[in-house]
């Protein structure tokens, strides 16, 4: 099981490489790096937050998450 969701988070992060450069380049492109640096440091500060406010920081094991799920 952890090989599984190792396996699905190196997708997404991988996956979302790309496209977020892709997008970044277009924002920079439209506006001034300043503007492009600070949409990243706004995105990077949002998943942080979004991380260390989440449920899953206090997950123990993967039978806490699917009972938690079944209910």
């Amino acid at each position: 099981m952890p090989a599984r969701v190792n396996a699905v988070i190196q997708t997404a992060i991988y996956g979302v490489h790309p496209l977020s450069a892709l997008i970044e380049g277009a924002f920079v492109g439209a506006t001034t790096p300043q503007a492009g640096l600070a949409l990243v440091s706004t995105a990077f500060a949002l998943s942080f937050l979004a991380a260390a406010f989440s449920s899953l920081r206090h997950l123990r094991n993967y039978e806490s998450l699917e009972t938690e799920a079944v209910a």
